[in-house]
């Protein structure tokens, strides 16, 4: 079992989340994600960014959306949506 931490520094947000550090520091800066200073290290929530960027429902921090699982259901959504051109009757 592994276990996921609530807190990353910035150099470890950027690689977990495939950000670069200048990203998450302005984020941090426009107050687009909160940050804690712990001793000499600057710590963000993951929640806080998953939220940011849609990655779970902002209701709840514990229930994750699946990616492709969202994706395939506005996939079914479209394709559901689409007008399929029906046969004209040419007896008129």
């Amino acid at each position: 079992m592994q276990i996921t931490p609530k807190y990353l520094t910035i150099k470890n947000a950027s690689i977990y989340f495939n950000l670069s550090v200048s990203t998450l520091k302005r984020l941090i800066r426009n107050n687009k994600i909160k940050s804690y200073k712990y001793q000499r290290s600057i710590l963000i929530r993951i929640v806080d960014i998953e939220k940011l960027f849609g990655m779970i429902q902002p209701e709840s921090e514990n229930k994750r959306i699946e990616p492709f699982k969202s994706i395939d259901d506005t996939i079914k959504n479209i394709i559901k949506d689409l007008v399929l051109p029906e046969k004209r009757n040419t007896n008129k």
